[in-house]
């Protein structure tokens, strides 16, 4: 039987509605009638609210109600007005609706959806309703003098003890603390010695100990005391497999009955009461006795009430607490995505996001192990131990983990994954020396198909983790994921950033080794552009005034780009100024250049190059071609620009080299256009090069123009040509015109 008080106002709906379903459910009512019993309770607490009690006046509901094999008995009493139902007419189901009388649809609605329905003025102050609801398949005749004596079964003091109760713990939304009141309240209040609460863990499917009263309640929390659900012995666990309370008022003589967990024997009484939330089995209120035949019924009557509104208490609770604890998560991944922006060392922003995890789940040890590139081992990278205050590393972890290991990466797939039940080897079990069983998780740190590395948690229980717990680790492990690839794209970064700087410094050193502005040549017009297809680049030109009536031009191509070549161009152009003043011909100057270049080459690297010497006075050239591109010779008056014959081998490849020297009068107008094959090998979108042909045909059309006017003209063709991308080769242009 089940007893509630309930203050008479329409906030008491709610709670009494999930009363009267979860108690109905027992009786095995389908859904349709179990939504037909709590419309009809539902309807009939409204008539108390509205009519027994004025509005100024205050007052209470009783609630009680009773399963037998054929159905329920719900009884509800007040002490407010009288109303009897039977003098309400009864609703007008015919008329227009605009005419109907409004009165009476309540009462009507509750005598269609219960089978027996009965009001009675029990004395001058107090209401009773009685209303019965039968199984399917049953009839009953009702004897309304048996519904009528509750006292028989639980007396005013009890039922005024039950409310109070009640009211006491149905406030408490935290579950530790409702626990604690519960079990509080029935030890003082009851006088029963040892009250034992217990709520079952659905993971290990276990029964554990949270909260009690009496003496053996310390012993009972520091032993950590538990039931295995389906355990052969032990009315705590019957209880909660049954769904029924279990009773033995004498332990001794019960076969069902495991001695008590403290003194180990089986002396006294025992009453367990399952704790259910609509069929779900939420724990067990376990109360004990020295004496024999402790519990009579009034007792177990008493604590059957006290036990489903304790359930609701908990079921509560526990959506509070799972409530908050989702807050707690979601305030952990905030605070982690926080930290993921600061600049912070990664080995302490690791460390940090470690520490995150043992506040949301049951951890003993938290272990983030990295892969090392080279040698695949997994090695402990960062590491939190519960309760280690020093914070330090635990001395038997060992730095690399074998293969064998069930968390290692080549084990694991993608996907996070519970301890297999049989572990081939578990290093970080075996040093904090937990046995079986024991729980743990292994979430790999994966960055698009790259592991980095595994997060692992270990408790020394068993079944502590579960589905929220994978998902839980899954998204720390992506955190971790994130953090390593900022770091690595902020070691790129920082490398290219360093990189460049070292390229603006080398492209500087290398400009020096240009000429700053070209020498004023009496009755010469000389003009030059040089752009590199990187920071630096392999091209390189020069004028040297060899004596006051020569000049020595020269323009040539390193065989690479880049820093490489602009080194390479150093040297090859150092040595061509150290020695172009001791010989009059181009072909013995370049060829000693080679000699000195075959010194220290290691064959990696050539110098394509074209080499003249202009005589002032007379406009004679000598020239020698090593393996560089012809230059386009312009000649106004016939209209012509045609590229000059190829010369010899460049220089580097190998030694001794053949090369000649060739001689060309320049005249008034005429000029040379000298460029790398940077320009002539410019491609289009098609992929098609610029080519010699159409350099000859534009530098023909323009052969009026002065040097500067030749190279822009060049240029503004190539860009429109290539479609203005950036350059794929090193271009150097030089241009000598006779005015």
């Amino acid at each position: 039987m089940f007893s509630a008080v309930f203050p008479a106002q329409y906030t008491s709906l709610g709670p009494i509605s999930v009363l009267v379903r979860d108690y109905a459910q027992r009786a095995g009512f389908d859904n349709k009638q179990l939504y037909d019993i709590e419309l009809a309770v539902d309807e009939a607490c409204s008539n108390i609210i509205d009519h027994a009690y004025p509005t100024e006046q205050k007052g209470e509901m009783l609630l009680e109600m009773e399963l037998d094999d054929k159905g329920i008995t719900i009884m509800l009493q007040d002490q407010g007005q009288s109303f009897n139902p039977q003098d309400v007419p009864s609703p007008d189901l015919v008329s227009d609706v605009v005419d109907r009388r409004e009165r009476g649809l309540g009462v009507f609605l509750i005598h269609q959806l219960m089978d027996f329905v009965h009001y009675e003025a029990l004395d001058e102050t107090t209401n009773q309703l009685t209303m019965r609801k039968l199984l399917v398949g049953f009839s009953d005749t009702v004897q309304i003098e048996g519904i009528r004596c509750r006292d028989s079964v639980l007396t005013l003091e009890a039922l005024q003890l039950v409310s109070e109760i009640n009211r006491s713990i149905s406030s408490i939304v935290d579950l530790n603390e409702l626990l604690a009141k519960v079990s509080q309240l029935i030890h003082q209040r009851l006088d029963y010695p040892y009250v034992h609460l217990f709520l079952f863990d659905y993971v290990p499917q276990k029964l554990v100990f949270v909260s009690g009263s009496g003496s053996r309640a310390a012993y009972y929390a520091e032993k950590k005391v538990t039931y295995d659900l389906n355990a052969h012995r032990g009315l705590i666990p019957l209880a909660a497999k049954s769904g029924r309370l279990q009773l033995a008022n004498d332990v001794g003589n019960t076969a069902w009955h495991q001695p008590e967990a403290q003194s180990g024997t089986s002396i006294g009484s025992e009453l367990s009461l399952p704790l259910q939330f609509r069929g779900e089995t939420l724990g067990v209120l376990d109360v004990q006795s020295d004496q024999l035949n402790a519990f009579q019924e009034n007792d177990v009557n008493l604590l059957e009430s006290l036990s489903i509104t304790i359930s609701v208490a908990i079921r509560n609770a526990q959506l509070f607490k799972a409530q908050e604890w989702r807050r707690e998560v979601s305030e952990s991944y905030r605070e982690t995505a926080d930290l993921l922006t600061r600049d912070l060392k990664l080995e302490e922003l690791l460390t940090a996001m470690l520490k995150k995890i043992p506040q949301l789940l049951p951890v003993d040890f938290c272990a983030l192990c990295l892969i090392d590139p080279e040698s695949q081992d997994l090695i402990l990278e960062a590491q939190f131990l519960a309760n280690d205050s020093q914070d330090s590393d635990f001395p038997g972890t060992p730095k690399v983990l074998a293969k064998e290991n069930w968390f290692h990466h080549a084990n694991l797939d993608l996907e996070s994954i519970l301890k297999p039940a049989q572990p081939a080897l578990d290093q970080i079990a075996a040093a904090l020396g937990m046995d079986e069983p024991y729980s743990a998780i292994a979430a790999p740190i994966v960055s698009e198909g790259k592991k980095y590395g595994v997060l692992t948690i270990h408790t020394d229980s068993q079944g502590r983790y579960g589905t929220d717990s994978l998902k839980i680790c899954s998204t720390y492990a992506d955190y971790f994921a994130y953090a390593i690839d900022k770091e690595r794209l902020r070691q790129i970064e920082e490398l290219r950033r360093q990189t460049e700087q070292e390229l603006n410094l080398a492209r500087r050193i290398q400009q020096t080794f240009l000429p700053e502005t070209l020498p004023q040549i009496p009755g010469y017009d000389l003009a030059v552009e040089w752009k590199t297809a990187r920071q630096v680049g392999g091209d390189f030109y020069d004028v040297i005034q060899l004596d006051e009536q020569r000049y020595g031009l020269l323009i040539a191509d390193v065989s690479d780009k880049g820093l490489p070549a602009s080194l390479y161009m150093t040297v090859a152009r150092t040595l061509l100024r150290a020695v172009a003043r001791d010989f009059t011909s181009p072909a013995e100057t370049l060829t000693r250049v080679n000699q000195l270049l075959q010194l220290d080459s290691s064959q990696s690297f050539f110098v394509t190059l074209f080499y003249m010497i202009l005589d002032v006075k007379t406009g004679q050239l000598l020239y020698s071609i090593a393996g560089h591109t012809p230059p386009i010779y312009l000649q106004p008056q016939q209209n012509q620009a045609h590229s000059l014959g190829r010369g010899g081998i460049a220089l580097g490849i190998m030694d001794p080299i053949q090369l000649k020297d060739d001689t060309l009068q320049i005249d008034k107008g005429e000029a040379f256009f000298l460029y790398t094959d940077g320009v002539s090998e410019t491609r289009n979108s098609q992929n098609e090069e610029y080519g010699t042909k159409r350099l000859e045909d534009l530098l023909r059309d323009a052969n009026q123009k002065s040097a500067r006017s030749l190279i822009e003209l060049v240029m503004k063709d190539l860009e429109e040509y290539s479609g203005f991308s950036s350059l794929e080769d090193d271009c150097t242009m030089l241009v000598l015109k006779r005015k």
